[in-house]
């Protein structure tokens, strides 16, 4: 069960008292880096891809042909076990280093309190709406030339990531955990479709996701640093099932998918059922805290690691120091 009630007293004690060795965030195309007296580790290292608004997984990794719900798209095969949407096909050959988790299960379908609740494994107050002061850490804003010099990457490498924020991101995420850099979030908005879902997706979000999220594992694994960084793909909620008027799909938290892959992880798995429907969870459910605690366990295999895992930064990152989860044995290796 999640902590209930974690007020922005506690999560701003619990935020400066731990000890991370760097971070950095992507967003937008912008890179925020928090100082830390370790700038760099040779242990495991964390890419979180965030889906700010809420992915349609029912569409991408979770597919439901032939169901009232289930939408235009056709899956195809993977490397792994899971069929996927059509519209990933690059993807679709780096399945095999994932494992999906299609048994999330929350209640929070407001942006902000879904946010917090992936990211720290507590459902957040009545209170809460936003993350922590923004100045909880010694924040530098803009692209650090020390980090990270994507002018000096070939074209031809910045074309097979794709020639947009999301993409550079990547890249950039790339660069750092070459660097040792703990901790990397790289975000790609867009996913509140309440309106025209399957254009936006198959036009926009998805030809966007697939070609940079591929070439970043592609190339990661080609490095021999994927065995030790493990990439956590997801949003604060899926959508429903049932497509509305607008030909869109709104909130939804009963039943959605996250996706684990490289360090420690059983890739090719697929974990959890939905309903033929997609509206709920057939089994055994899995919650935040549940990922949160999984991550922790990878992220504790590096001999590096002191007793502190924190990663936050006024809404950025995951809370690691969480109680309440149990770890999802299904996905590890």
């Amino acid at each position: 069960m999640a902590r209930p009630g974690m007020t922005r007293r506690h999560f701003l004690s619990r935020l400066l008292d731990a000890s991370a060795a760097a971070i950095a965030v992507l967003n937008g195309g912008r890179m925020l880096c928090a100082r830390a007296a370790e700038p760099v580790t040779r242990g495991r290292s964390v890419v979180l891809l965030w889906m700010g608004g809420g992915p349609s997984t029912i569409d991408l990794w979770d597919m439901k042909p032939g169901a009232a719900t289930g939408g235009p798209f056709r899956p195809i095969r993977t490397s792994g076990e899971a069929l996927i949407c059509e519209h990933l096909p690059m993807l679709a050959r780096q399945m095999h280093h994932f494992a999906i988790i299609r048994s999330m299960c929350t209640r929070e379908t407001d942006h902000e309190r879904g946010r917090y609740y992936v990211r720290t494994g507590c459902i957040p107050d009545p209170d809460v709406r936003k993350w922590a002061s923004p100045h909880a850490w010694d924040v530098t804003a803009g692209r650090p030339e020390n980090l990270s010099q994507l002018e000096r990457e070939p074209v031809s490498a910045r074309a097979r990531y794709g020639e947009h924020d999301f993409g550079r991101g990547c890249l950039m995420a790339r660069q750092l955990v070459e660097r040792g850099v703990p901790f990397v979030e790289v975000s790609l908005s867009g996913w509140d479709n309440h309106h025209a879902i399957f254009h936006t997706l198959s036009d926009r979000q998805l030809p966007v996701l697939d070609r940079a999220m591929s070439a970043l594992v592609e190339d990661l694994d080609q490095r021999g640093l994927l065995r030790n960084t493990l990439i956590v793909w997801m949003g604060e909620f899926g959508r429903t099932p049932r497509i509305n008027n607008n030909g869109g799909r709104d909130h939804w938290a009963r039943a959605w998918s996250i996706l684990l892959g490289g360090a420690g992880i059983r890739g090719g798995a697929v974990i959890g059922q939905t309903s033929a429907d997609g509206t709920r969870v057939v089994g055994d459910a899995f919650a935040p805290e549940d990922v949160l605690a999984t991550v922790d366990r990878v992220w504790r295999a590096s001999p590096d690691v002191g007793p502190a895992s924190l990663f936050c930064r006024a809404g950025d990152g995951l809370c690691l120091q969480n109680d309440g989860g149990r770890v999802i044995e299904a996905a590890l290796a």
